[in-house]
């Protein structure tokens, strides 16, 4: 299965085929963030979960760019970063070590 399928398992909303072109561009964001934030070239195969979480929260939080806080009537929404679990995650496959990044 891809990281598509994968992903439209994940947010059930978009499985009919008709967001593909958007969920293929957050999985691309996801990608280049944990690329980054590793100093990888690639994906790790073993954060390929991990990037098509992150792509399902880029995805649910469209429209909310900037947002801090949401509110509807009597209920609100805090609008946190990405989740600590999935970042501690990412950072143990790009941590420093005497000036050059290595996989733990």
């Amino acid at each position: 299965m891809t990281s598509l399928d994968h992903l439209k398992k994940i947010v059930p909303e978009a499985a009919d085929g008709s967001q593909d072109a958007l969920l293929e561009i957050y999985l691309g964001y996801a990608g280049d963030m944990i690329r980054a934030r590793t100093r990888r070239t690639e994906v790790p195969r073993e954060l390929v979960s991990v990037q098509e979480q992150v792509a399902a929260i880029y995805f649910r939080r469209q429209g909310m760019e900037g947002e801090r806080l949401r509110s509807d009537g009597a209920s609100s929404v805090t609008i946190d970063d990405l989740p600590k679990s999935l970042i501690d995650q990412i950072d143990r496959w790009g941590s420093v070590v005497k000036g050059r990044y290595a996989c733990h």
